[in-house]
C-alpha cells in the first residue's frame, strides 16, 4: 500500500498512485473513474474507495480538453462599481449554472490594457465562449478578432464592433437592477446558441 512520510508536502493523487496502492494497472482504474459498465462491481468499489481515501480529484480541464469543451465561459466587464453590473453577472450565472457552465470573470476597470490582460489570460485558460462589454470600440479589436479566428464565439454587451461579426446584447430601455438581470441571461442564452450551433448567424437582442 503506498505510504506517504507524515511530513511530506501534500500532492494531487493521481491514476497511477491509485493503481499502484491497489496493485492494478492504470488503464483499469482509469475505465473504471470514467464509468467503464464491463468491469466487475467489486473492482470499481474498490477503486472508487481508493480514489476517495488518497484525495484522488479529476483533472476536469483535461477531461474537458478530451471532449472538445471546458464549460469556461469568458467574461469581461468594465466595472464592479455598480449594482447593474452585479445584476448582469446574477443573470448570466443562472443560465450558465443550470447547463453546468462555469464562469471566469475579468474586470477591465474601463482601461484597454488591463483589457487586453483579460483577453489574452483567457485565451490561454480555453475558454468556450466569451462575453465581453469593451471598455473602448476599437482598441482591442484585434484580439478580439484573433479569438474569433480560432473559433471562440463572442457576445457583446451594450456594444456593436462593426469590424466583428458576433452576437449583441444591448439595454435601450430604462435600466434597473431587475433589467440588468435579464440582460445577463439574455447575453448568457445567446451563447449557449453559439455554443450548440456554431453555423447560427449572428443574434442581435435589445431589452
Amino acid at each position: 500500500m503506498t505510504q506517504f512520510p507524515p511530513n511530506a508536502p501534500l500532492k494531487r493523487a493521481t491514476i497511477k498512485d491509485i493503481a499502484q496502492d491497489l496493485q492494478l494497472s492504470p488503464s483499469t482504474v482509469s475505465r473504471a473513474l470514467a464509468g467503464d459498465v464491463s468491469l466487475r462491481p467489486e473492482t470499481k468499489e474498490r477503486i472508487f474507495a481508493a480514489a476517495d481515501r488518497l484525495g484522488y480529484r479529476r483533472n476536469r480541464l483535461a477531461v474537458s480538453l478530451k471532449k472538445g469543451r471546458t464549460n469556461i465561459i469568458g467574461v469581461i466587464i468594465s466595472g464592479l462599481d455598480n449594482p447593474y453590473t452585479l445584476a448582469f453577472l446574477d443573470g448570466l450565472e443562472d443560465v450558465f449554472h443550470s447547463q453546468g457552465v462555469n464562469l471566469m470573470v475579468g474586470n477591465s476597470r474601463r482601461d484597454p490594457e488591463r483589457e487586453r490582460t483579460n483577453l489574452r489570460m483567457m485565451e490561454g485558460a480555453v475558454i468556450d465562449g466569451l462575453i465581453i462589454s469593451p471598455s473602448d470600440v476599437k482598441e482591442n479589436e484585434v484580439e478580439m478578432l484573433h479569438m474569433k479566428k480560432v473559433g471562440i464565439p463572442i457576445v457583446f454587451v451594450n456594444t456593436v464592433l462593426p469590424g466583428i461579426i458576433a452576437s449583441s446584447a444591448v439595454m435601450v430601455s430604462m435600466p434597473t437592477v431587475e433589467r440588468y438581470k435579464e440582460l445577463g441571461a439574455m447575453a448568457a442564452q445567446l451563447m449557449m446558441r453559439k455554443l450548440a450551433h456554431p453555423d447560427l448567424p449572428s443574434e442581435h437582442v435589445t431589452i
